[in-house]
């Protein structure tokens, strides 16, 4: 009986043939491309076309004993063989020869600048309403802000013409320009104080439906004080306190008025200030000084101890 021989193609062949028959005779659909059975869920990695380098498994291998690394040194050692940025042979790096310069100021204010334009393009859009007023949590929910909020949102000018609609806004810094920007075209401003706590209490006021939110803190520092306290700048503290309550000084630190409560402990010596003295002086001038005031004089509300 001869046996008759079959070369590996013709094999397939074969092979393929009886496997399609077989699947016809049993009622089978026929055979799908390879291009429709591919999904997700039958993904595989590509095989690597290199076979792995085994090392240190004898010296007939061709890469016994050192495993190619050589004799000692520093690319013979265990890890990367490369040392961290920076380094240069053991001598002093120059990051180091070099002094430091400056400081990490730990009390900086970070705040979040938002431009007029975007704000009224925001509007535009619908995505804020401006006949609400608007504070933080309505420009970080709708997206006009985006990332951290550290210490607030400060308002800056560029694109102060395109500004048309009046808004009442509460923020907590703004510049000049945006603060006529928004009062040109009718709207309202106010910059207030936030604390990073009560900042994130007013945008995420979810997170405090079972409990009370904290009371808003004001500030502590001169700077804070003199800025929220300042009419130019629109601050809260401004419009929480009267005109006759504190004196008022332009901008060159002049006196220009003194209520009469104020006068009166200046003249007998009760405030305790070490600036009693050229406040006394400047009693005499107070008539002419409220005159100029009157004038249009630029006033900045100072609160005294």
């Amino acid at each position: 009986m001869t046996r008759s021989r079959i070369v590996p193609a013709e094999s397939y062949r074969a092979g393929r043939a009886i496997s399609t028959t077989a699947s016809h005779r049993q009622g089978d659909a026929a055979p799908t491309p390879l291009a429709s059975r591919l999904a997700l869920g039958n993904l595989s990695p590509l095989q690597p076309k290199k076979a792995r380098k085994r090392l240190g498994r004898g010296d007939s291998s061709g890469r016994g004993g050192t495993s190619t690394r050589g004799h000692k040194g520093q690319k013979a050692r265990a890890g990367n063989g490369r040392p961290v940025p920076g380094f240069e042979g053991g001598q002093m790096p120059l990051h180091r020869v070099l002094p430091k310069r400056g400081f990490v100021n730990t009390h900086k204010q970070e705040f979040t600048t938002l431009n007029v334009d975007r704000l009224q393009s925001w509007i535009d859009q619908g995505r804020i309403d401006a006949s609400q007023p608007i504070t933080a949590r309505e420009l970080y929910a709708s997206g006009c802000v985006t990332g951290r909020l550290r210490d607030g949102i400060k308002l800056l000018g560029n694109g102060a013409d395109f500004v048309s609609t009046p808004v009442n806004i509460v923020i907590s810094k703004a510049t000049p320009t945006a603060i006529a920007a928004i009062e040109k075209a009718g709207g309202s401003i106010m910059t207030r104080y936030y604390t990073q706590r009560t900042l994130q209490s007013l945008i995420h006021s979810e997170r405090y439906a079972d409990r009370p939110p904290p009371a808003h803190a004001r500030p502590t520092h001169k700077d804070d004080l003199l800025y929220y306290s300042d009419p130019k700048n629109r601050g809260f503290l401004s419009f929480l306190t009267p005109p006759e309550v504190v004196p008022r000084y332009d901008a060159d630190g002049i006196l220009v008025a003194v209520p009469d409560a104020f006068a009166r402990k200046v003249a007998t010596g009760s405030t305790g200030s070490t600036e009693a003295a050229s406040d006394r002086e400047s009693l005499e001038t107070r008539d002419a000084m409220s005159a100029l005031a009157k004038e249009g004089v630029h006033k900045v509300a100072q609160t005294e101890a």
